[in-house]
């Protein structure tokens, strides 16, 4: 970018130094395999001069440091003994799972998603303007490097809070800040590039074709690495979307446009659901949120790895923040949740494990909202 090239359609030469080749490059498709917003990439750009290994440890040291933001902001909000308990074992349990370290073993940037969501329920929880203000700015931070986040916002917007109208207008403070940010950077033509080679990658994974498009050495700082030698453990990664698993096991192609019709459907109902349930608690809102973006990333055709599952780790913390609340069915869930994410031998164990996860916080989120109304009608009678 910093060469007025567009990161998405760039093809390496024999001009240009074989360092850190993305192995796309060089194969007979149009677009490379870089698939972060240019506002990442922005934010990334002063990491091009560093040395290979420099930056290896500097974002190491980023991805530990957003991991310990996840734990602090849920630390934060949940008081009780038992709940902090519980989220320091799941915060151990996540710091040594298979999922956490593939994504520091392939410097990935999940972790920023469930970083910025927990910074901004403990925001929120203080009730403060100013802090309320702030957390809308964060979520405006987030849809700009995670445009997927979006998915999220109408839940918080649509809760029955009088804060909702303060973190409207961080969002909105935080949005136009951006966009103005986009056209004076003249990046208008890169955000083009990045949804074209999105839609490019939806119809090469809807084509039924492998998902590695080529081999090619993996070269970094001039040595080769053969892509098939022996590699860390934690370097396979297991797909967890639901079609492609489909596909693998039974041969059955399932139609991505109804697919997507009937999660634009169920996104609608669910947000419907919310409005009407009048909730007042901005944290409820983001699991909800969550849900719905987790709902709609295994359904993609774009492979979600094993370490996607980093973005859930704010779903992780707020059921072991809220364990002792949960039904005995929802514990059970929980806790096979937790045992299937490490049963690494078993087939699509970690697709289980989060199928498990989410139900226990929908079945979660259905018992609370039930509750709620429970009493809301007690307290009228």
């Amino acid at each position: 970018m910093s060469q007025h090239i567009s990161p998405y359609y760039f093809k390496w030469d024999d001009s240009y130094p074989e360092t850190l080749l993305d192995p796309a490059d060089k194969c007979p498709i149009e677009n490379n395999m870089i698939t972060a917003p240019p506002s990442l990439l922005l934010m990334m750009q002063p990491l091009a001069s560093w040395k290979y290994r420099d930056i290896v440890f500097f974002w190491a040291m980023v991805q530990y440091v957003f991991f310990l933001l996840t734990f602090i902001g849920f630390y934060y909000r949940f008081r009780s003994d038992h709940a902090r308990i519980n989220i320091s074992i799941a915060g151990i349990v996540l710091l040594f799972s298979a999922q956490w370290i593939q994504s520091v073993f392939k410097g990935q940037t999940h972790f920023i998603f469930p970083a910025i969501l927990s910074i901004t329920i403990a925001l929120i929880t203080a009730a403060k303007g100013y802090r309320i203000l702030i957390a809308g700015i964060l979520l405006a931070v987030l849809v700009w490097i995670r445009p997927n986040a979006l998915l999220v916002l109408p839940f918080l917007f649509l809760t029955n809070s009088p804060g909702r109208k303060t973190l409207f207008y961080g969002f909105v403070t935080g949005g136009t800040f951006f966009l103005l940010l986009t056209f004076l950077l003249n990046h208008g033509h890169y955000w083009r590039d990045f949804l074209r080679s999105c839609n490019d990658w939806l119809s090469y994974f809807i084509s039924q074709q492998d998902i590695q498009p080529c081999r090619h050495y993996a070269i970094v700082e001039g040595v080769h690495v053969q892509a098939t030698g022996t590699l860390p453990f934690h370097w396979k990664s297991e797909v967890t979307n639901v079609f492609n698993t489909l596909r693998r096991i039974t041969g059955i192609q399932v139609n991505q446009l109804l697919v997507n019709i009937t999660l634009g459907f169920l996104y609608m109902m669910v947000l419907y659901k919310w409005f009407r349930a009048k909730a007042v608690d901005f944290e409820d809102a983001i699991m909800s949120g969550v849900f719905c973006y987790w709902l709609y990333e295994i359904c993609n055709p774009i492979p979600k790895m094993s370490y996607y599952y980093v973005e859930l780790f704010i779903v992780v913390y707020y059921m072991a923040a809220k364990f002792n609340e949960s039904s005995k069915f929802v514990k059970l869930l929980l806790m096979l949740s937790a045992v299937w994410l490490f049963l690494d031998f078993l087939p699509v164990n970690l697709s289980t494990s989060e199928m498990l996860l989410m139900a226990s916080l929908i079945l979660f989120l259905i018992n609370k909202s039930r509750r709620n109304r429970q009493q809301f009608q007690s307290d009228l009678l």
